[in-house]
């Protein structure tokens, strides 16, 4: 019997390659795309924490990755029944900016909802925070 090595994720060529590889595999399959790529890499002794989801309801995408428990490291990730590799920070920067374009919005920096973007002044409706204002005022 062959005992296989657990290795855990790392920002690595080799991990990175495992990932591309599991895609590709999962890819080829007809249903549930990500619960292949979790076992190919698993029974090649790859290991991490779980399968976890990142949502953008506003915009109505969501990502299902394998943590890793790196935010930028790579990961396999699956939308809409397609795998890819990517990091979901990576994943939610590029989402979130494509929504902000399309519907002409900014993401508040301090409360983090989305609101109209103004030209001559950026103004959050949720928070009433202005881009002027310090942000450390409770700090004075």
């Amino acid at each position: 019997m062959t005992t296989i090595k657990t290795r855990l994720p790392d920002n690595t060529t080799e991990w990175r390659e495992a990932c591309e590889r599991a895609v590709s595999f999962a890819n080829h399959k007809e249903t549930d795309s990500i619960a292949w790529a979790d076992a190919y890499l698993r029974e090649r002794g790859w290991e991490y924490y779980a399968n976890e989801y990142c949502i953008i309801m506003e915009a109505d995408r969501e990502i299902e990755y394998f943590n890793t428990g790196e935010t930028y490291t790579p990961t396999v990730c699956c939308e809409n029944g397609k795998c890819f590799v990517s990091s979901w920070g990576d994943w939610l920067k590029q989402a979130e900016q494509k929504y902000c374009q399309e519907k002409n919005l900014i993401r508040c920096v301090y409360c983090g909802e989305f609101t109209p973007a103004n030209r001559f002044n950026v103004w959050c409706y949720e928070c009433s925070l202005d881009d002027f204002e310090d942000f450390d005022r409770d700090e004075n």
